[in-house]
């Protein structure tokens, strides 16, 4: 009897952990588009269309780079490990921009989002792959196809939330938008940790 209750365990522990990864993987996402919503306004308000091109080519160049270095990153290191290590240097990085912001000029702080910004690109381009690298090590095989279909939704559900998150930040018409939307995006980072 003993042993047939280990089994179960086993297998209740491993479900678990697999669902916590739904919700971990979709605050991350919420924040970190709310994030890129307020800073393509925050840019374009305080040094122009160019600059928010600028961001954007940054943001692909990280994509780009992490598409190239990402698989060997992902299979040489424990997957659950680099999922931690990319929530907690996100909202490292995300406290510090935000702590910065306060104290320089709004162009320094620009300057301070567009790095922000193409790191955040390629850490998420990485964290994708990544998490779903970790379903196999959690799941069989027979619970793949269910698994998938609710990290697929809320994945999209959390596509949707993050504008409107970002767009809620906006339209509280203050200047700190940029520093709250840095604040959300590290309190969802440090969430998703939960």
């Amino acid at each position: 009897m003993g042993n047939d209750e280990t089994v179960i365990n086993q297998v209740v522990n491993r479900y678990s952990r697999a669902h916590n990864l739904i919700p971990a993987t979709a605050l991350s996402r919420v924040g970190s588009i709310a994030y890129t919503v307020v800073v393509a306004w925050y840019v374009s308000q305080h040094a122009g269309n160019q600059m928010v091109g600028l961001m954007n080519a940054l943001n692909g160049a990280g994509v780009l780079l992490a598409s190239i270095l990402g698989f060997t990153i992902i299979d040489r290191y424990n997957k659950k490990t680099l999922l931690i290590a990319y929530d907690i240097i996100n909202s490292i990085f995300c406290i510090v921009a935000a702590v910065l912001s306060i104290y320089l000029d709004r162009h320094a702080s620009v300057f301070i989002v567009l790095i922000l910004s193409a790191w955040l690109s390629l850490i998420a381009t990485i964290y994708a792959p990544t998490s779903r690298a970790i379903i196999p090590e959690i799941l069989h095989t027979q619970e793949f196809e269910k698994y998938n279909s609710v990290y697929s939704v809320v994945g999209e559900l959390s596509r949707s939330a993050g504008p409107l998150v970002g767009a809620a930040i906006l339209a509280q018409q203050t200047a700190d938008a940029l520093e709250a939307a840095l604040i959300v995006n590290f309190v969802s980072f440090m969430l998703s940790l939960v």
